[in-house]
C-alpha cells in the first residue's frame, strides 16, 4: 500500500511513445538526440569515455542501439539473487541498496 502511494505521488516521466513527433525524425536526428540525453551520464565512466574518444561516432550508434532510459521506484529490484542479469545499468540519480 505504501509503495502504490509513493508511485502515485510522483509524476510519470514522458517516454519516447509519449511524444509521436519524435517518430518524424530522421534517423540521423534520433541519434544525435539520443546520444544528447544519455551521453553526458556514459562518459562519466572511463571505458566509455576511452571509446568515445577513440572513434566520435561511437557514442550516438551506442546510445541509439544499445541504451535505453528507464526510472526505477524505491525498493524496485535490479537484480534478483539466483538470476542471470542481461542488463548493466548506469545510475543517473538517486541511490540504490545493493543485498545480498
Amino acid at each position: 500500500q505504501r509503495q502504490g502511494k509513493e508511485r502515485l505521488s510522483n509524476p510519470a516521466r514522458l517516454k519516447h511513445h509519449d511524444v509521436p513527433v519524435l517518430n518524424l525524425l530522421s534517423s540521423d536526428l534520433c541519434r544525435r538526440l539520443q546520444a544528447e540525453i544519455c551521453g553526458p551520464f556514459l562518459v562519466r565512466h572511463p571505458l566509455f569515455r576511452v571509446c568515445m574518444h577513440l572513434d566520435d561516432g561511437w557514442l550516438a550508434e551506442f546510445c541509439m542501439s544499445a541504451v535505453s532510459v528507464v526510472h526505477h521506484h524505491k525498493d524496485d529490484n535490479l537484480f534478483l539473487a539466483g538470476n542471470r542479469s542481461e542488463n548493466a545499468f548506469v545510475l543517473i540519480d538517486g541511490s540504490i541498496q545493493y543485498l545480498q
